[in-house]
């Protein structure tokens, strides 16, 4: 019989934190290289206009706003900035729009691209944060990375991390797995039992997860949907901290220390996995940063075996 844990951790992306102003002038700066690209490749008649856009201006105006401390002026540089990058966006979209060249470099390509995708949209969300003071949902972390969310965890030094949640599980003999969900990068943990099972009961090739016999984590999986999914495969002790004054699922009370401390242990494994590559990534693109936090998963398990071998 097996005993599992599970805990959850946030991989960091490769991006420095997300400032509509930092953002905005990478929009900017993008936009313009572009076009004067193309300007020296003999378009300069459909770039002109567009590159009438007055850049020394405008850089000087965002180093104006990093080193302005108070609020309103900074909000006040921010938005005008926000309406002169907005025609900006609007002329060289209908600039690039009109160019038809043969033969482009692959990376003006891959900012033309981001241009087309992320331009208009984000110009709208840098806009509703000047107008409200409050960033719209959904809101674009990265021109470069997809999978980023604002993930809060409640840390006291560290308010929000900017990348996807991973889950991670752990075995007796402290051998471990994780799984991340694209499609939900906060990854609750109140509903996140389900899937680490399935994952154990897929990679296990079986059909009856009886071999599992206990289940440890912390007060965050307290939740009836990870109840319902632990009773479904017939783990009767259920060793998840619960919230407020409710009871353990664990047949002996005395053994509530017991599984404080055991899912306790996974935190140092979870230090262990981000040196090996969970930590921030170093990668620029999405697929780069998933492969980079399973190949934690990997070495760690490889370390484990080895150091097990060195002992025989």
């Amino acid at each position: 019989m097996i005993d599992l844990d599970q805990d959850s951790t946030v991989k960091e992306a490769n991006i420095t934190y997300p400032t509509d102003a930092k953002n905005l002038k990478t929009l900017m700066l993008m936009i313009y290289r572009c076009l004067d690209y193309f300007s020296k490749n003999g378009f300069k008649k459909e770039t002109v206009f567009a590159l009438k856009f007055d850049l020394t201006k405008a850089l000087s105006d965002f180093r104006k706003y990093f080193f302005t401390k108070d609020k309103d002026e900074k909000m006040a540089i921010l938005a005008a900035l926000s309406k002169r990058v907005s025609i900006l966006i609007e002329n060289s979209l209908a600039a690039f729009e009109a160019i038809d060249m043969p033969k482009i470099k692959w990376y003006i390509v891959k900012k033309l691209k981001k241009i087309e995708k992320y331009a208009s949209v984000y110009i709208k969300q840098v806009k509703h944060y000047c107008r409200t003071g409050r960033a719209s949902k959904n809101k674009i972390l990265s021109f470069h990375q997809e999978n980023v969310a604002a993930i809060a965890k409640g840390k006291e030094h560290i308010k929000y991390e900017f990348g996807q949640t991973w889950q991670v599980g752990c075995f007796d003999g402290n051998f471990v797995f994780g799984k991340f969900s694209p499609s939900d990068l906060m990854y609750s943990d109140a509903s996140a039992v389900k899937d680490m099972l399935k994952e154990v009961m897929n990679n296990e090739n079986i059909d009856d997860p009886s071999f599992l016999e206990t289940f440890g984590a912390d007060r965050g999986y307290c939740s009836s949907e990870n109840f319902e999914s632990l009773e479904a495969v017939g783990i009767e002790q259920q060793g998840i901290h619960p919230k407020g004054k409710g009871d353990w699922r664990i047949t002996e009370k005395e053994d509530a220390t017991y599984f404080i401390n055991r899912r306790a242990g996974i935190e140092p494994i979870i230090g262990h996995l981000k040196r090996l590559g969970l930590g921030k990534s170093r990668m620029k693109t999405d697929i780069g940063t998933i492969a980079e936090g399973a190949r934690s998963f990997i070495a760690f398990n490889i370390r484990k075996i080895l150091f097990g071998l060195a002992l025989i």
